[in-house]
């Protein structure tokens, strides 16, 4: 994060002024890691240079996420073949032959990112 930027940020609880506090990696130019007070007492963290302006708890963002997971899994997944259906393919084969592009090894590693329910996961 540019420091220079913190002017262009507010307190998304209360829409206070913010300051940084404390930098723990990076410099005064460019912060890494650190933490950004707001001029209520407010504290969030910078880390990998992203500010984290979330106002819930890390086991409260944890349960939301699983909650709205579990809500939301089962009607994604009911619906989801009908991508493949509509340009008449088979799921499995259009899945395997992406992956098979990937030229995995058994030690490489792989981040999904917007994995759906992870039907890729399994099939990984």
């Amino acid at each position: 994060m540019k420091a220079n930027n913190i002017e262009f940020f507010v307190s998304p609880a209360d829409k206070v002024s913010l300051r940084l506090k404390d930098i723990t990696a990076g410099d005064e130019s460019n912060v890494i890691e650190g933490i950004i007070e707001s001029s209520n007492g407010e504290l969030y963290t910078i880390k990998d240079g992203i500010p984290d302006f979330t106002v819930f708890s890390e086991s409260e963002k944890n349960e939301y996420a699983i909650n709205l997971f579990k809500d939301k899994a089962k009607e994604y997944d009911k619906y989801q073949h009908l991508g493949f259906e509509l340009f008449y393919e088979d799921e499995n084969t259009v899945r395997n032959s992406l992956i098979d592009r990937l030229g995995l090894k058994p030690d490489s590693k792989v981040l999904e990112v917007n994995a759906g329910t992870g039907r890729d996961s399994v099939l990984i």
